[in-house]
Formats: C-alpha cells, structure tokens, sequence
C-alpha cells in the first residue's frame, strides 16, 4: 500500500488542514501500525514532511521523490536522504543520458542510489510509445524489462499494471521452460553423457 503527500505544506500553511496528521491517524485507525503482513509506504516531495513522520517514529516506509533531470547524487546529499528515507522515487530518465530520443549513456545515479543503501522505484511507466526513448522501438515490454533486468531497479511505478502483470507472468513462465530444459538435459546426459549443451540450448538458457 502506497500513500503520496502532496503539498503537505501549502495545505497546513494557507488552508489550515494538517494532512500529514489526518493520514497518519487515518493509518493508524485502520491499524496498519500495528501489522506486518502488508507494506506500507508514505511517498513525499517534501523532505520535511519525511522528517516529521520519521521524528514521530512512524512504522511506515518513508520514500522520498527525487526531481527529474538529476544524473548523479554525492555522498553528503544521500546521507542527508538516508536520516529520513529508506527509499527513492526517481524519473526514469533521470537513469540514461539521451540525444534526440536516443539514449546515449548510462548515468551513475542508480548506482550511487543502491550503493547508499537505498531503494529505488522508476516512474512513471506508460504503454504508449511517444513517452519512451526510440532505443525501446515502442514496446513497453521491452522497456519495463530493461530497467528490470538489466538496471536491476527495484520497483516500477506504472500507469498501466497490467502491463507489467503480463511482463511477470511471462517471466515466471520462461523460467519455468529454462528449469525444465535443464532438468531434461540433466537426465538426458545422465543416460547417454554428454558435453556442454549445444549452442542453440545455450543460448535460450
């Protein structure tokens, strides 16, 4: 369970309305503070309403949302992130460097974010191709399998969850035929010997 806090300031400032109290009550009404079988995550923009809830010892997971456009994050500012968040939001291209749509190179920000010991979510993912760089050819499968396996991110946010649901399932369904190959060869060498597996097998494991 995700909750985003959006001008959380704004709103007690100018309006009057504590919204950071309202939802943490609300919570923890519905007790959520008490269990453990589900996550819950409070997402923010605002620092400060991050270090509010972390002051108050709340037993939520604090995620802060990183601007779009940073490439890099120095030691001092993840340690300033680390004393009140145990996670990132970051805009997926905030990840490549690009050239008229084009990515040109990996950036070193995911990099410098997991090795802070923080965990990263990409966002926001969407089906059509007008929002992705040309290099995923238009195909938000192959887009979401990108930052999945080959950045390793930790987490997508997506406009679209049954795509990423479809993406899953496929993925579980190739490991299982990857497992099943290699148990049949396993028993096919145990019978008869043989060597390394042909390259065509090879290349699909």
């Amino acid at each position: 369970m995700s909750s985003v806090l959006q001008n959380a300031a704004f709103m007690a400032k100018s309006l009057g309305f504590d919204v950071l109290e309202s939802l943490t009550t609300a919570l923890n009404d519905a007790g959520y503070n008490n269990q453990t079988t589900k996550e819950v995550m409070i997402q923010s923009t605002d620092s400060a309403v991050l270090v509010k809830l972390k002051q108050q010892k709340a037993k939520y997971k604090l995620v802060y949302t990183l601007q779009p456009g940073i490439g890099d994050a120095s030691a001092s500012s993840l340690a300033d992130v680390k004393e009140f968040a145990e996670a990132v939001v970051v805009d997926r291209s905030s990840f490549f460097a690009q050239s008229v749509h084009f990515i040109i190179n990996q950036t070193s920000l995911l990099t410098d974010l997991q090795s802070a010991g923080l965990t990263v979510y990409a966002q926001v993912f969407r089906n059509e191709f007008v929002s992705q760089p040309w290099d995923f050819f238009g195909d938000e499968t192959v887009e979401i399998n990108n930052y999945a396996q080959s950045l390793n991110v930790d987490g997508l946010i997506t406009d679209f969850p049954k795509t990423v649901r479809r993406y899953k399932s496929k993925l579980r369904l190739r490991s299982f035929i990857r497992v099943l190959l290699l148990v049949l060869f396993r028993l096919i060498c145990s019978i008869d010997g043989c060597g390394a597996p042909a390259e065509p097998f090879r290349a699909f494991i």
